[in-house]
């Protein structure tokens, strides 16, 4: 969601939190006047979060919503640091699962301080923006960062005032780059296409963004963006403090294309990450002859009933015809999960289908061997953890 506090004058606070939370910060919470930043916040399951507002300056704009891939803690967990002045290692590991791909953080400034400054980069990036990260007084914003295979990230702070607070975890196929990625303007006054097609792949469907005032004097320059063709135009509220910076989120069209807005090339945007959506793909690599070797990718997702068995639902599924070679694809069925009365559930496919190369247009559908591959699928709190083993 976005925040954005349509008073020019002074700086209003805001708060989000899942419903029934007890994160109760309504003091460190400020927004700059005219100003905005990203939040994700976690619902119950009616949808439901809640909010708290210093006054009726500030406004919520749902942005859009998270799939399975993401994780919202109810109360977050605080991963401080108590080193200043230099880029220190933060884990996560006692809090996030084997496997996560990011953390989605919230970093305040406990501190009347204008020159509080407070980053992060993926553990091993070879970031260095200590300037451009000051903190708005008593402000805070929200911000997304990948986790290195040991689920380490690195935070920087330049005073014990400015505070981490973890909110949740992404796991695949939400990416993050080990770097960040330059995809600034140059042209000011506009809404203006970014293409990041370059950046990102086929399947994306949002950007994870860095939004960067890079002056140094005292102008709050603007910067905002919106998925292509929104008729969004809230550009006045859209400041972000000298050296100061937010983190943002905003759709991809189907040409991976989205906009942004600045009234000066003082403000940069950096890519962080991207996101696509949380389905099951099969990559189908052609060998130029025989049979080709299907692999998955993502999660599966098994809703937990409580009680009886679960269902896992079909997937449907896509395979391009290369021209040479057979196309091999896993068949997609519901399959029943029986309940065991634990936490660890464990389930056997063997299917799948063989589709004949013809060479070109349409290609005929028949039963393939029943011994080809094997698929074991452990689902494991309500996740999926799945290893293929071909006979």
């Amino acid at each position: 969601m976005r925040i954005a506090n349509d008073d020019s004058a002074n700086r209003r606070g805001c708060h989000v939190r899942k419903n029934g939370s007890t994160d109760n910060d309504t003091t460190y919470i400020k927004v700059r006047p005219a100003g905005h930043i990203y939040a994700v916040v976690g619902v119950d399951a009616n949808r439901i979060f809640e909010a708290w507002l210093e006054t009726a300056n500030i406004k919520i704009y749902l942005v859009g919503y998270t799939d399975s891939a993401v994780t919202l803690f109810t109360d977050p967990y605080d991963v401080s640091l108590n080193v200043t002045g230099a880029w220190t290692d933060i884990d996560v590991s006692s809090y996030v699962p084997s496997g996560a791909t990011g953390v989605i953080l919230r970093i305040r400034n406990a501190s009347a301080n204008s020159g509080c400054l407070g980053n992060v980069r993926k553990n091993g990036s070879i970031d260095n923006d200590i300037t451009n990260c000051r903190l708005v007084i008593e402000g805070h914003y929200w911000a997304l960062i990948g986790v290195d295979a040991s689920r380490i990230f690195e935070g920087y702070i330049s005073d014990l005032a400015v505070d981490f607070y973890l909110y949740g975890y992404t796991m695949s196929p939400v990416t993050f780059f080990d770097n960040e990625k330059d995809e600034s303007l140059t042209v000011t006054g506009s809404w203006t296409d970014i293409d990041a097609t370059g950046d990102t792949e086929a399947a994306a469907d949002g950007i994870i963004l860095r939004i960067v005032n890079t002056d140094s004097g005292t102008v709050a320059f603007k910067g905002a963006i919106r998925k292509n063709g929104s008729t969004n135009n809230d550009t006045t509220n859209s400041t972000i403090r000298p050296n100061g910076c937010i983190w943002g989120l905003c759709g991809l069209d189907s040409e991976n294309i989205y906009e942004g807005y600045i009234d000066n090339v003082a403000v940069d945007f950096k890519a962080i990450g991207y996101t696509k959506p949380g389905v099951t793909y099969v990559n189908v690599s052609d060998a130029g002859t025989g049979d080709d070797v299907p692999s998955l990718e993502a999660q599966l997702v098994v809703p937990e009933s409580g009680a009886g068995s679960d269902i896992l639902q079909s997937i449907g599924l896509t395979v391009t015809d290369l021209g040479v070679g057979s196309e091999m694809v896993v068949l997609s069925v519901s399959v029943p999960i029986y309940e065991l009365g634990s936490s660890v559930e464990l389930i056997d496919l063997l299917s799948q289908i063989q589709i004949l190369d013809s060479g070109t247009g349409s290609e005929s559908v028949t039963a393939g061997p029943p011994t080809a591959i094997k698929t074991k699928i452990f689902v494991i709190f309500g996740g999926l953890a799945i290893q293929l083993t071909g006979d």
